[in-house]
């Protein structure tokens, strides 16, 4: 404790650096709370088998600015999954139904994708739906398969990777 205080006594203005290396840790702090980020949780889907080969596939999401600004969403979101059999990877495009698209903070809000995808869609698993914001860092929805049960980022990498090595797909 001493040491400390001699440091302190030689110089006096040191406290100044104590002090503002304080106030611009908090400034980072700050910065880091007021981020932009979204939450989205996987209300239903529906699939429409009007148009052969190919189904139009109608996502409901519950989407929430965690942010203290307002943003809003990308018109499109790319789904990615891996077919049941083949386990291959696929891609598809879904847009946002509608043009309001802002995201008011702390507010949920109910968005509706649309797209066409292939015949194989019922039958994917682990699903990632990446939605991208106009202001803010991308947030990705991950899902196990047509359950829409909703997995985190290392149960779903794990998962993923037992699924696409050994074919086990478990629920």
């Amino acid at each position: 404790m001493t040491q400390i205080l001699n440091y302190f006594e030689n110089d006096p203005l040191k406290i100044l650096y104590l002090i503002g290396g304080t106030g611009g840790i908090w400034f980072w702090v700050q910065e880091w709370r007021r981020r932009v980020r979204i939450r989205v949780r996987m209300v239903n889907g529906m699939i429409n088998l009007a148009q052969s080969p190919n189904i139009n596939v109608t996502v409901k999401v519950e989407v929430v600015n965690l942010g203290s600004s307002i943003t809003s969403l990308e018109h499109m979101v790319e789904m990615t999954a891996f077919t049941a059999v083949e386990r291959e990877k696929v891609a598809w495009s879904l847009n946002v139904v509608g043009a309001d698209r802002s995201l008011e903070p702390h507010k949920a809000k109910f968005v509706e994708l649309n797209g066409v995808c292939e015949a194989s869609y019922p039958f994917t698993w682990y699903r990632t739906y990446r939605f991208r914001l106009t202001k803010g860092g991308d947030y990705v929805l991950r899902i196990l398969n047509s359950s829409d049960k909703q997995l985190g980022p290392i149960g779903f990498f794990w998962r993923s990777l037992l699924f696409r090595w050994f074919g086990y797909a478990s629920s």
